[in-house]
């Protein structure tokens, strides 16, 4: 591990990556998505919850059955002074979609912060050191008041979206951080953590993270597959 992979790593708490699958995903999608969630991230997950939503292909049960063993020699391989994430694969017999899938997931997620990932989409290699670190100190952004100085329980980040080739990136979707947007969009936010088809929601779903103890607290995750 390199000198900033350390310090990237340093002052940081364990969080599960919660993604779900279903039979609309295609080996190479649900193959692509882990490992960039995963060994190619500078600080990776302690747990990776996977929830089938319904039957999927034989290749990706497959893939799935196999993927504890597959990622021990990622890790063995390219990380070998970091510890193994463990992966929970959590089996439902039919599609319900993806915000009941995720709820179900939630139950299976041992740590407080719990990083969400689509099963169609690729993160960036520091993706996580950039944002986890945020849970366990107050926000320092130069462009946040006073008055957003305070514990996070939820954060996302910008996505730019791409179709197909992932080295042909498109347009880049900035979310709003503070102010009026953001408030008028509060009411909305707070019912849709997880929901995907939100256009409203600022902390879009498969980029967000969150803590799990608000989540628990208040109505569970809504929205459609």
């Amino acid at each position: 591990m390199s000198e900033k992979e350390r310090e990237q790593v340093q002052g940081t708490v364990p969080f599960t990556l919660l993604m779900a699958v279903y039979a609309g995903n295609s080996l190479r999608e649900v193959e692509r998505s882990i490992q960039s969630s995963t060994i190619e991230q500078t600080l990776p997950p302690s747990q990776v919850v996977i929830v089938r939503d319904g039957p999927v292909s034989d290749q990706v049960q497959q893939y799935l059955d196999t993927l504890q063993s597959t990622i021990s020699v990622w890790f063995t391989v390219e990380h070998p002074d970091m510890p193994v994430p463990s992966v929970t694969i959590v089996p439902l017999a039919e599609n319900r979609g993806l915000a009941h899938a995720l709820n179900i997931g939630l139950e299976y997620c041992k740590f407080d912060i719990i990083a969400r990932a689509d099963c169609d989409d690729i993160s960036l290699p520091n993706r996580f050191a950039t944002i986890l670190p945020q849970f366990i100190r107050r926000s320092s952004a130069s462009h946040t008041s006073a008055k957003s100085k305070l514990p996070i329980d939820v954060m996302g980040s910008a996505i730019r979206e791409f179709s197909g080739d992932e080295t042909q990136p498109g347009q880049v979707r900035m979310l709003p951080a503070e102010g009026r947007e953001l408030e008028n969009t509060r009411a909305c936010s707070r019912r849709c953590i997880t929901r995907a088809s939100c256009s409203a929601n600022p902390r879009c779903s498969r980029q967000a993270a969150t803590r799990k103890t608000p989540v628990d607290s208040k109505t569970t995750c809504c929205g459609s597959a």
